[in-house]
């Protein structure tokens, strides 16, 4: 029997040269990234075992006092406070708020309290003593009651960026304001937006922000604690460049899916790329009192493993279906990085198109003995579900019926039923299916620059053959 000839074009026997010569220019494939890969908490822990982040704070000036450094702080105006003594009250603040643990507290190998043992944010860092620290004004002597005050107006860099939305920030100022009177216990004339203004340059000081990531990460734990109230603050160090996690979690919810079942929908492979990613085992992802959720703010990484930037692919996915369905959240999300466009679109439109359409419904409440849902009645409903909650009318007039011929559609919801669907297809997704997609996209009003809305509005209307 005569072998088969092998094409050419496929034998990977042979490198690809300019015009086939043996003698012309190879083409080889070469990473053409920006060379810096992300980092997990793993290797960091890895590499300072049995230890917080550490944290080197400057000794205090001959004389300081509790009270001294409240009044240079309350005291600040229009100067700028030096950062080591924000560092050194942050650091005397933590004495004084404490709680007991149930169990023992570890993360990464770091055992940071026995089961039975008080602990403090102290407990989460590693400390280190540096030089003396720079001498200051410190003003009047403050009243040592107003400590969570001070503390609060030195912890506004972090929650008052400088870089949100001015009307956001405008609004989150007044209730910062609120949230430092309520400190007090009286009205003040502190100006937190003025201050974190002042002093945003503290939040790039590796120091500062891991004091910030403790207090926060151990008022998480103790959620009840008297003083949890400080988290308005520190907030948002929990998950700081990990909005990968965030969009896994986001459409888990509108889905109503669990990570097996969305896993299954996963049909790319620079989709998959990124949720194995975020889902590296042995990181601590899903262990609420762990270092991971700091990753960023306690500067564990060079780089989040669970950012949108390291996971765009996912990114996109989840927000071209919120888009669809008109989610404000996905709308006024950043667009950021390059991804494979055509094929996660493809992906996202029959997710959206097959849970968005076959409905699991069943009465939750009837007589015993009723026939209107009988026990595990459940799949059987499912199955029986209706594909038809398309605007065929608005779909005609934008042009996507046309010449359509409707192929067969699984009555399930099954991932691998809706895959041989695909297959059956050749491999392209119909237009009955994606053309709902680009309509919603299309109707999406009052988008923001440089946000994924305002992207699909643009690629929606592309699709159709018409302007945003």
């Amino acid at each position: 029997m005569a072998q088969a000839e092998i094409n050419p074009d496929l034998n990977e026997a042979f490198a690809i040269t300019r015009r086939g010569r043996q003698d012309g220019f190879q083409v080889v494939n070469y990473q053409l990234d920006d060379g810096q890969e992300a980092t997990y908490p793993s290797a960091y822990f890895a590499v300072n075992p049995n230890v917080g982040p550490t944290v080197r704070i400057l000794r205090s000036p001959p004389g300081e006092t509790m009270e001294g450094l409240i009044g240079a702080i309350l005291g600040t105006g229009q100067n700028v406070l030096d950062i080591g003594v924000a560092i050194r009250y942050m650091w005397l603040c933590f004495e004084q708020i404490s709680g007991r643990l149930d169990a023992e507290w570890r993360s990464h190998g770091v055992v940071i309290g026995p089961a039975g043992g008080e602990v403090t944010p102290r407990n989460l860092v590693y400390y280190t003593e540096g030089e003396d620290g720079a001498q200051y004004a410190a003003g009047n002597p403050g009243n040592k009651s107003q400590w969570l005050r001070a503390l609060a107006l030195v912890l506004s860099p972090i929650r008052l960026n400088t870089q949100l939305r001015r009307e956001y920030l405008d609004a989150l100022t007044v209730r910062y304001k609120a949230t430092i009177e309520e400190f007090a216990g009286m009205r003040v004339n502190d100006s937190p937006g003025t201050f974190a203004l002042q002093h945003s340059a503290w939040t790039q000081n590796s120091t500062y922000l891991r004091l910030a990531a403790s207090l926060d990460m151990f008022l998480f734990k103790f959620r009840d604690h008297e003083h949890s109230k400080l988290r308005f603050a520190t907030v948002t160090t929990r998950f700081r460049d990990c909005a990968g996690v965030g969009d896994l979690r986001f459409i888990l919810k509108i889905l109503g899916l669990t990570l097996v079942e969305f896993s299954q929908w996963v049909w790319t492979a620079s989709l998959a790329d990124d949720v194995e990613r975020i889902l590296r085992p042995g990181e601590e992802i899903d262990k609420r009192d762990s270092y991971t959720p700091y990753v960023a703010s306690m500067r564990l990484c060079t780089k989040s493993p669970y950012s949108a930037t390291a996971n765009p692919n996912l990114h996109i996915f989840v927000h071209s279906i919120g888009c669809a369905n008109l989610r404000v959240r996905s709308i006024n999300a950043r667009m950021v990085g390059d991804v494979n466009l055509a094929d996660t679109i493809a992906n996202a439109a029959v997710v959206n198109y097959v849970r968005g359409s076959r409905y699991n419904l069943q009465p939750e409440f009837y007589r015993p003995g009723s026939v209107m849902a009988p026990e595990g009645a459940r799949v059987a409903l499912e199955a029986q579900s209706a594909a038809g909650s398309l605007d065929l009318e608005l779909m005609s007039e934008a042009g996507v019926m046309e010449g359509m011929q409707r192929a067969a559609e699984p009555a399930d919801t099954l991932p691998h039923s809706w895959w041989k669907f695909v297959v059956a297809n050749q491999a392209t997704v119909p237009a009955c299916i994606i053309g709902p997609m680009y309509v919603a996209w299309k109707q999406i009003s009052n988008v923001r620059a440089g946000t994924i809305g305002e992207h699909l509005k643009a690629f929606g209307a592309l699709k159709l053959g018409g302007q945003p």
